[in-house]
């Protein structure tokens, strides 16, 4: 490699001290060889190089390479300088070839950063700082590359700051940004303060319920304030009458609600009020204790979710209808003229097939409404696993047989299957 220093010098008068302007860089032997009248040249050969390699290692349009390459000040590269680049960045992040490819495709400005003045203190202060093993750093890298761009002291003041706003340690707070780095992308004063002292102030949280809340999900930070959470809160208590409180409470056993769009929760209060609780003049209150009890039921989805579980429900109760009608499903259609006139609860042995669907329904539903969680359980991994599991048992399948399958952890469920596939057996000896 070859030195060259160009010297400019003023023209200054005599006895006062000359101003001497030095611009140094390293030049390849072929740039040295080419400099004396050749500079444009050989940077145009430089230029083309570049902008063909990069299409073909990382398969852009011509015109997108072209746009990167003057953006991000890349054709000032050498090639050879910007090749060493990117197997550097290969080897530290442990990328695959896809995932190089996929990472400088949509971020190539990565490269105008030198590998060891820039990248590496960078990587090192990040993995060092926040406990990180290779695959997390991989993960925090891929999800926000322009925090590659950031100086050890903006890195250094957001840390800190997240780590005496949730009264965290810093492996803690390692945890909470691999899932949503981004946050450390935000303007420290005018973004990442703002959200945190907002979200604390409206629902009036303390030290530990904030960090509680943040650390159930860290992608809230990512949310703009006037655009979509304040909205979504503001609508969300007064369609529910709820007091600060009861929001409070809700949001903060499942803040993921904040991700939804208002036009996305209305549907689902109006299934709960609709299909549920059977609306009446007193739905709304009943809508928000539903909620306050049981929050995690914001999460789901109607068609793919809550319609699946309760026509799994009406159809346990269609095959296996051996049961008494419960005193829940009675008191659910105690004060519903409609219910009253569609089912038949007299007993009668030649009721027709449309009340039986109804009396199924209506028992379904009264089943949900005073045990939500099981609209919470997986239907696949959980109900209907273990409704396999108890029909080859020899279990009974009633209502009892469906809050066990879908409350009881699987130790809790072995143990459960077991008494009672014996319990069963002696009630069939006593029978016979």
């Amino acid at each position: 490699m070859i030195r060259r220093v160009l010297l400019s010098s003023l023209f200054v008068p005599r006895g006062r001290i000359s101003v001497v302007s030095i611009r140094s860089f390293t030049a390849t032997p072929d740039a040295a060889r080419n400099s004396n009248g050749n500079h444009n040249n050989n940077y145009n050969n430089d230029n083309n190089t570049n902008q063909q390699w990069m299409i073909q290692q990382f398969g852009c349009t011509k015109a997108k390479i072209e746009r990167q390459l003057t953006k991000n000040a890349l054709n000032k590269i050498y090639p050879v300088t910007l090749k060493e680049r990117v197997n550097w960045l290969q080897q530290r992040l442990g990328l695959k070839e896809e995932e190089l490819k996929k990472l400088l495709q949509n971020h190539p400005f990565i490269l105008k950063y030198q590998s060891k003045e820039n990248l590496e203190p960078t990587l090192t202060y990040l993995q060092d700082r926040l406990s990180l093993d290779d695959s997390e750093l991989l993960r925090l890298v891929q999800r926000a590359p322009p925090i590659l761009g950031l100086s050890e002291d903006k890195l250094q003041h957001k840390i800190q700051y997240l780590k005496e706003q949730l009264n965290s340690n810093y492996e803690v707070i390692g945890k909470l940004l691999v899932r949503a780095p981004t946050i450390l992308q935000m303007n420290l004063e005018s973004n990442l303060k703002h959200k945190l002292e907002f979200i604390k102030t409206r629902l009036d949280l303390d030290q530990k319920q904030l960090a509680d809340l943040i650390g159930k999900a860290p992608s809230i930070l990512n949310m703009s304030i006037e655009n979509k959470i304040a909205p979504v809160l503001y609508w969300f208590q007064q369609r529910l009458g709820l007091t600060d409180q009861q929001l409070s409470k809700i949001v903060s056993k499942s803040p993921t609600m904040l991700n939804k769009k208002q036009s996305n929760l209305a549907p689902l209060l109006d299934w709960f009020e609709e299909r549920l609780l059977m609306k009446t003049e007193d739905s709304p209150s009943e809508l928000a204790t539903l909620i306050e009890n049981h929050p995690p039921l914001l999460g789901l989805s109607i068609e793919s979710n809550l319609e699946l579980k309760l026509d799994f429900c009406i159809n346990i109760l269609k095959e296996h209808n051996n049961t008494t009608i419960s005193d829940d499903y009675q008191s659910s259609t105690k004060d519903s003229p409609l219910l009253r006139t569609n089912l038949c609860l007299t007993g009668d042995k030649n009721k027709s097939a449309a009340n039986d669907n109804n009396n199924n329904e209506a028992q379904a539903v009264a089943l949900l409404k005073k045990n939500p969680r099981i609209l919470s359980a997986s239907l696949e991994k959980r109900l209907k696993l273990r409704l396999e599991e108890a029909q080859n048992a020899g279990i009974v399948i009633n209502q009892q047989t469906l809050l066990r399958m879908a409350k009881l952890t699987n130790d809790k469920w072995k143990v459960s299957l077991k008494f009672q596939s014996q319990k069963q057996k002696g009630t069939d000896c006593k029978n016979s």
